[in-house]
């Protein structure tokens, strides 16, 4: 993280960045960006919540403490090893099993890239981008659409996902092919929320209403550095950004 750090800081021309922090005017933008930030967050905890129902009791406050931790995990460790730390803080709070908790966390990650791929695609039909980002996105699709495949077979076939694994891991011997079934039997508990279509429809929302707030977290930013409001400008960049994360 230091290397690369020192990379992008050679990379700058920090006497543009000095002007530009010294020209900026941060009332009454910052404190509105910070409470839609908040706001966001609250909201990530409020779908940690959703996803977890069915196993475990949590409030929004402790699964937003959750997402938060991953979060600042993320920002200090390379490797985005703060989804670890995520699923294991989820496990020490609700009691689920590392697996599950983990499986949970990567479900929260499909969600944001299918809801920033959605963004991405309706903000870039209203104003123009160049064909890099739409050959990148493209290609960011064609990930996630394998992934929420994979996720959909496991989701809507359960015994089909499991009598598969059984299939294909028997050679292993009885210790890795026990193991093998367990962990697909704690993903299929982890994706259980997605089989009833009203909590479905309720995680889906959250999803979308969290990177909705997102970008006007982004477009709150704007007008401190002299750039004027605009939300589906802020849609693309927003999309641009996390999905290279």
């Amino acid at each position: 993280a230091i290397v690369f750090g020192v990379m992008i800081a050679k990379g700058l021309e920090w006497s543009e960045v000095l002007g530009a922090f010294g020209r900026a005017q941060w009332l009454p933008w910052l404190p509105m960006a910070v409470a839609v930030y908040i706001l966001g967050m609250l909201l990530r905890g409020l779908r940690l919540k959703l996803l977890v129902v069915d196993e475990s009791t949590l409030s929004v406050g402790t699964a937003s403490n959750i997402v938060a931790v991953g979060y600042v995990t993320n920002n200090i460790l390379p490797l985005r090893l703060g989804e670890f730390a995520r699923a294991g803080m989820l496990a020490e709070r609700s009691g689920l099993p590392y697996l599950l908790a983990l499986t949970i966390t990567f479900l929260e990650r499909l969600l944001d890239g299918l809801v920033i791929i959605f963004l991405f695609v309706l903000g870039s039909l209203l104003i123009p981008v160049n064909d890099e980002m739409r050959q990148y996105a493209g290609l960011a699709a064609i990930l996630f659409a394998t992934a929420i495949l994979v996720v959909g077979f496991i989701t809507l076939s359960p015994q089909s996902a499991i009598g598969l694994t059984s299939n294909l891991t028997a050679w292993l011997g009885r210790k890795w092919h026990h193991k093998a079934l367990s962990i697909v039997t704690q993903i299929n508990r982890g994706f259980a929320c997605l089989r009833d279509a009203k909590s479905a429809l309720l995680v889906l929302s959250s999803s979308l209403l969290v990177w909705v707030f997102e970008s006007l977290f982004f477009m709150l930013v704007l007008p401190c550095f002299g750039m004027p409001l605009g939300f589906v400008r802020s849609i693309v960049t927003m999309s641009v950004t996390n999905l290279s994360i």
